[in-house]
């Protein structure tokens, strides 16, 4: 590669085809492209996008779903190296917050999913989006303190490019996510524990109604769960024994997708949880990763 970027003054589709057909040629992983653009060659970050979204074309075997069939639990983990150079820049130029850039792409992919198997009507794509309320509402408790939100894209009503997911999101999360709707929420929630005739019903037949609540109020509304809890910190004398941190998420009731991503250092790993089959969706999301230029690691579980 090094002759072709001594030499180019600006990048042409030639160029990116001798890049491509390098990478191509040697086996290299494509994703590593833009940190060797801007940490080794001294590219700027236009010039290294520009590099990347017209070189790289991505595949990984091991996350496609012919390969996954045959086991019923799965854990699809990436690791995006260098993510808050690149990852920060991308959503910002979409004007949007990580949180709400990967969840677009986590709504664009489940979209995309559904369209190739052609539904008779297709269902909405919607994502739980766990809120910690501790920052409103400090706690001593050690459980989850969380409601969630839930993102909502009907495809009847119309394609959607990703821009326009980037933004319904952006817009959607900034306007329902503050104090005055999650006190809202969570007081009506608590509201049953004082009803004096709800008190009154044994457990035995509690039980089976909060069973089927559950599954029609917080299992079937959802296509897949989406969780960030951001940066995490540790003590210094902690960080030289640590090399990473992961979060997965637990499962539901249904085959449906827990993503869950954790920045530690410089680097986020994004996690992929589930007992379905397919892992169609989990490889729609990291493509559109690779294609807007943010290098990907993926491991998997899955062997078959």
């Amino acid at each position: 590669m090094k002759p072709f970027t001594q030499t180019a003054d600006t990048l042409d589709q030639e160029l990116a085809d001798k890049i491509d057909g390098i990478l191509a040629a040697h086996g290299e992983d494509p994703t590593q492209l833009v940190g060797i653009l801007l940490d080794v060659e001294g590219y700027s970050w236009d010039e290294a996008w520009h590099i990347v979204t017209n070189t790289v074309c991505y595949t990984n075997h091991t996350v496609l779903a012919e390969a996954l069939e045959r086991w019923p639990q799965n854990l699809i983990e990436s690791l995006l190296p260098r993510i808050w150079e690149i990852l920060k820049e991308i959503a910002a130029r979409y004007g949007a917050s990580i949180t709400e850039y990967l969840s677009a792409v986590l709504l664009q992919s489940i979209l995309e999913n559904q369209e190739v198997q052609r539904p008779r009507r297709p269902r909405p794509a919607a994502l739980a989006i766990p809120i910690d309320l501790r920052g409103w509402f400090p706690s001593a408790t050690l459980r989850n303190f969380i409601l969630t939100v839930r993102l909502c894209v009907d495809p009847t009503l119309g394609p959607y490019t990703f821009p326009e997911l980037v933004r319904y999101v952006h817009h959607y999360m900034r306007l329902h996510i503050n104090p005055q709707e999650m006190r809202a929420r969570f007081t009506g929630n608590v509201h049953f524990t004082a009803n004096r005739f709800l008190q009154l019903i044994p457990i035995f037949l509690k039980n089976p109604v909060m069973s089927l609540s559950y599954q029609l109020v917080g299992v079937r509304p959802f296509s897949a769960t989406y969780t960030n809890p951001g940066l995490f910190r540790v003590p210094p004398e902690m960080a030289p024994h640590i090399q990473r941190m992961e979060v997965v998420l637990g499962q539901a009731t249904r085959p449906s997708p827990h993503c869950a991503s954790i920045s530690y250092g410089n680097t986020m790993a994004v996690t992929f949880a589930g007992t379905g089959t397919s892992s169609e969706t989990e490889r729609r999301f990291f493509t559109h990763l690779v294609r807007e230029g943010i290098p990907v690691k993926v491991e998997s579980n899955r062997t078959r």
